[in-house]
Order: C-alpha cells, then structure tokens, then sequence
C-alpha cells in the first residue's frame, strides 16, 4: 500500500454537481463569482449530510440572487451547485 497524502489542484472554476473541498479543490477563502444572468440557482455548503453550512441563493438579482461573494470552505464541506452552470473561484 502507498500512503501518499492526495494532492489537490488549484481550481478555477467548478460547474454543477457535488464538490468535495480537500479532494476537489483545496480549503480556504474564495471570491466566488459568476456573470450576470437571468437564471437562479443555489450554492450550498453542508459540512454533515443533515446540517447546511450556508445557502447561498445565486443569479438573477430580481430573484434575490447574488453574482458575487466570498466564502471560507473547510476540508470536509461538501460543495453542491444547482442550476447554474458555472462558478468562478478566486482564492484571496
């Protein structure tokens, strides 16, 4: 068996679906943004399967929506974008 720790690469931008911080992108602060669109969508963070971390609702300001803030994720979060097709991640 090898041990060696996994190594994450730095990631720009991640598209829908489930993300794992640590395996997939590596912890820390990041200006997450996306340009202006009509479309709504969700990005959530869940560090255990029942609790959610944060909610953040994304797009269409008409909607509540936000294009653009920054977040601090933890090894271990679970990252699930919906119905937007992409973000953008910027590590500070």
């Amino acid at each position: 068996m090898n041990f060696t720790p996994y190594e994450t690469a730095p990631v720009e931008t991640i598209f829908s679906g489930q993300w794992v911080v640590g395996e997939d992108f590596p912890a820390g602060v990041y200006d997450v943004s996306l340009p202006e669109t009509e479309e709504t969508g969700s990005l959530e963070v869940t560090a255990h399967p029942d609790f959610n971390k944060s909610r953040h609702t994304l797009g269409s300001a008409e909607y509540g929506g936000m294009t653009e803030f920054t977040m601090s994720f933890e090894d271990g979060d679970v990252v699930e974008l919906r119905y937007i097709p992409e973000v953008t991640l910027t590590e500070r």
